[in-house]
């Protein structure tokens, strides 16, 4: 069962809901069927309003992936809600939220979601590296793997980040970071 549903009682952040609000833009306006039986009226067609109200059901999922490893088709609702958030930001409809507002305007402004330029956020990254006594692989050739940081983890909840540099330090992974990736999207 869907955890959401079981704190709230709202079936709307369920993925089925999701899923069935995209299937009935698709359906309405991506097959010949659809196309015709609405624009005769005979099947329910998607208004801006219905998008605006269930805009926040995208954009409160976490794209963590739990809800594709229980279903039993293997969907991932992931790569749903990452196509649903991009057409919620290309149609201007996202803007009516001041967060994702602020993060599309930062973004564009200075290539950072929370606004930070790179100078920042090596500064943090290193302050918060430093505090800890950690040392990390910059820009090392023959690493295995790029490590990422999410934008939150070297900016807003650091704790986050050091903690994966030290698993990947403890399990002696051979990886790097990379001082021109600062931000990986909110």
């Amino acid at each position: 069962m869907h955890a959401w549903y079981l704190v709230t009682g709202d079936e709307k952040p369920h993925t089925t809901h999701k899923t069935g609000l995209i299937r009935q833009i698709y359906h309405r306006y991506m097959t010949v069927e659809g196309r015709i039986s609405g624009a005769l009226g005979l099947v329910p067609t998607p208004t801006i309003a219905d998008l605006r109200e269930n805009m926040q059901y995208f954009w409160a999922c976490t794209a963590c992936g739990h809800c594709t490893l229980a279903c039993p088709s293997g969907i991932s609702i992931r790569r749903i809600v990452r196509l649903a958030r991009a057409a919620y930001a290309d149609s201007g409809l996202s803007l009516a939220n001041p967060t994702i507002r602020s993060i599309i305007e930062n973004t564009d402004r200075h290539r950072h979601s929370f606004g930070l330029t790179v100078p920042q956020v090596i500064g943090r990254v290193g302050m918060f590296l430093r505090s800890e006594d950690l040392e990390v692989p910059v820009d090392v050739h023959g690493a295995e793997m790029l490590f990422v940081c999410p934008a939150a983890g070297n900016t807003k909840i650091p704790d986050y980040g050091i903690k994966l540099i030290k698993i990947l330090n403890a399990a002696s992974v051979s990886y790097i970071i990379s001082p021109y990736v600062i931000d990986t999207g909110t």
